[in-house]
C-alpha cells in the first residue's frame, strides 16, 4: 500500500507538471498574436515609419481583434495622409503669399516665408530661424508683442490687427500691420504672425497731414 501511494504521488506530480506545461504552451501559442500587437503598440513612439498591418494567424476572437486593429490603422493612415496633403497645400500657399508670414514658438522664430524674409532684409530663412523674435521688434513695442503672444498662447484666440514697428537687419525701422493667431506647426502649438508693410502709407499720411496743416496756416 505504501509503495502504491508513492507511485500515485509521483504520477500525480508528473501529470500536474505535464498539465501545467501543456497549459502554458497552449496559452502562449494562443496569445502570441496579442503579444505581437502589444509589442507593436509599444514600439510606435520610437519610430517615424508608418505602422504596418499585423498578420492574422487565426480566424478566432484574437484574429477578429487584430483585424479590427488593422482597420483602425488603415483609418488613421488615411487621416494622416489627408493631414499631410492639407499641410502641404497650406505650406505652398504660405510660401507663395505676398503677405509676410512668420511662425514662432516660445519666443523663437521657427518659420518665415519668402515675403517675411524679404521684409526683414535677410538673405534666407537660415538668417532668421532659431533667433528670438524680439530681435526685430522695435523696443517701444516689445512689451506689446510679449503680451499679445501670451494672450494667444493662453486663449488660442487670434489677436486683433494692430500697428507696430519692426527693425530690419540693416537697422531700418518700418511700420507694419500685424495679426497673430494660434496654430499647430509640426505637431506642436505655435503662433502664426501675418505682417504687412505700411511704411509708405504712413509716410503718405504724414505728408498729407503736414500739407493740410500748412494749408490751414
Amino acid at each position: 500500500i505504501r509503495a502504491m501511494q508513492q507511485r500515485i504521488m509521483i504520477a500525480t506530480i508528473f501529470l500536474t507538471l505535464l498539465a501545467g506545461g501543456l497549459t502554458w504552451w497552449m496559452l502562449r501559442r494562443q496569445l502570441a498574436p496579442m503579444l505581437a500587437t502589444l509589442n507593436s503598440l509599444a514600439g510606435w513612439p520610437d519610430t517615424s515609419q508608418p505602422a504596418q498591418p499585423l498578420p492574422i494567424a487565426s480566424q478566432d476572437e484574437i484574429g477578429d481583434l487584430i483585424g479590427g486593429f488593422n482597420r483602425l490603422l488603415e483609418s488613421l493612415g488615411q487621416r494622416e495622409a489627408a493631414l499631410r496633403a492639407s499641410e502641404g497645400r497650406f505650406r505652398t500657399l504660405v510660401d507663395w503669399s505676398i503677405e509676410a508670414i512668420a511662425v514662432h514658438r516660445r519666443g523663437r522664430l521657427i518659420y518665415a516665408n519668402p515675403a517675411a524674409i524679404k521684409m526683414i532684409g535677410a538673405r534666407s530663412a537660415q538668417d532668421l530661424v532659431g533667433k528670438p523674435i524680439l530681435d526685430w521688434v522695435h523696443p517701444d513695442y516689445r512689451q506689446v508683442v510679449l503680451a499679445r503672444a501670451k494672450n494667444v498662447t493662453d486663449t488660442g484666440v487670434a489677436t486683433p490687427l494692430i500697428e507696430e514697428k519692426l527693425v530690419k537687419l540693416d537697422g531700418t525701422v518700418i511700420d507694419v500691420e500685424v495679426q497673430s493667431t494660434s496654430i499647430v506647426y509640426d505637431g506642436e502649438p505655435a503662433i502664426q504672425v501675418a505682417m504687412r508693410d505700411i511704411t509708405e502709407r504712413k509716410r503718405a499720411e504724414a505728408n498729407r497731414q503736414q500739407s493740410e496743416e500748412r494749408y490751414r496756416v
